[in-house]
């Protein structure tokens, strides 16, 4: 693929390649032994790649949420789970990312703005409130008879 490939998309080419070994070492049942190695590799890659965009080639360049996973979470879940990705179901985090979508739309912020990532982490923190912690049925209900009441504003309770 080097070889036909244009000089200015080998840095590309150089960063899929390090993310093919992550995916064959981390993302099946078994966990390659190096899987630390192989993910600090390519996220020097994913930096060096942000870097020569906006240098070298003069685009601007904001790393995907997708690849910021890979980059700073993937470790630290595979160091939890002790094997590799595979047990990990795509539906229970796409699931998740549906429900979470309502409240990250509540604190939406260009992405440009500087208060960017603060409304992105209150939006997290208040779903994660709402939905991480168990509450128990009769306190759910609690809330929601409040929250019916001020909808419904004074006077109509």
């Amino acid at each position: 693929m080097k070889q036909v490939a244009p000089a200015a998309a080998l840095p590309i080419l150089d960063t899929l390649s390090l993310f093919r070994n992550i995916q064959h070492g981390c993302f099946g049942w078994e966990l390659c032994s190096d899987y630390k190695m192989k993910i600090h590799a390519f996220t020097e890659s994913v930096s060096n790649l942000k870097a020569y965009c906006e240098t070298t080639l003069k685009l601007k360049y904001t790393v995907p949420w997708k690849l910021h996973m890979v980059c700073c979470h993937l470790e630290p879940l595979l160091d939890r789970l002790g094997r590799g990705l595979a047990i990990v179901c795509e539906q229970a985090g796409e699931a998740v990312h549906h429900k979470f979508k309502r409240t990250k739309s509540r604190y939406k912020v260009n992405k440009y703005h500087a208060r960017h990532g603060k409304a992105q982490k209150k939006a997290v923190v208040h779903w994660s409130s709402w939905n991480i912690h168990p509450i128990n049925k009769t306190t759910m209900q609690k809330y929601r008879d409040k929250a019916r009441a001020r909808r419904a504003g004074p006077g109509r309770r």
